[in-house]
């Protein structure tokens, strides 16, 4: 059965209309989607190239292992949904929910975020390279540990109450960003550009800034890196 197939019999199932339950295992694909029901639906050692997911929820699924090249999710709700081991190239989040979202040990290569709701997510042991951005997300409540980034880019995002612990930043541009009530815990920030930061009752503890230029930016009562 075409993973095609196995996608749409869930969607039936979920919406009561015959299908079965099901799930991706060792399958490839790279057909378009709209206004599918995915809920629960489990993804593992999987290829997605060029795949498209339109008003698709994916609410409390798994996927594992699998491959995503040049997929675009538009308008999707991925509340809670839980992402392990996964490798995301050149694929695109645009208004999508991500609230509560948990992605482990994952590889984001030259990905982009724009206006995504991604309150309470949380993200470990994950590495972003090839540039890729993140623009006018609500970021209020995630946490990161572990994580490194080279040659993004991170603008208009609101981050409140969110905590960063062994992260690293490797040439990132910064801009317009807000933080408030944030933790910062070994947090290395190195040859990033920053402009338009501003903060408010930021704690930083073991924060490296070599190389980075901070420019019309702002931090009030925060404390960073004192005893």
């Amino acid at each position: 059965m075409s993973a095609n197939q196995i996608i749409k019999d869930h969607d039936k199932w979920r919406k009561g209309a015959g299908g079965a339950q099901a799930g991706l295992s060792g399958e490839s694909d790279g057909d378009s989607y709209s206004g599918l029901d995915l809920d629960f639906i489990t993804i593992t050692s999987t290829c997605f190239n060029g795949s498209s997911f339109t008003s698709t929820t994916f609410k409390d699924a798994s996927w594992s292992s699998s491959q995503f090249t040049g997929v675009r999710f538009t308008g999707c709700s991925m509340e809670d949904l839980a992402i392990t081991g996964c490798t995301f190239t050149n694929c695109t989040f645009s208004n999508c929910n991500m609230q509560s979202l948990k992605m482990t040990g994952c590889d984001l290569q030259s990905c982009n975020y724009d206006k995504c709701m991604m309150k309470d997510s949380q993200m470990s042991d994950c590495t972003g390279g090839g540039g890729g951005s993140m623009s006018d997300c609500d970021m209020s409540g995630a946490g990161m540990s572990g994580c490194t980034f080279t040659g993004a880019t991170l603008t208009g995002a609101v981050y409140s109450g969110t905590q960063w612990a062994g992260c690293k930043f490797q040439g990132c541009t910064w801009k317009n960003l807000g933080f408030i009530n944030c933790q910062w815990t070994g947090v290395d920030i190195l040859d990033c550009h920053c402009d338009g930061i501003q903060g408010e009752g930021v704690k930083g503890e073991k924060v490296v800034y070599y190389g980075s230029f901070f420019e019309n930016s702002e931090f009030k009562n925060s404390n960073i890196n004192t005893v």
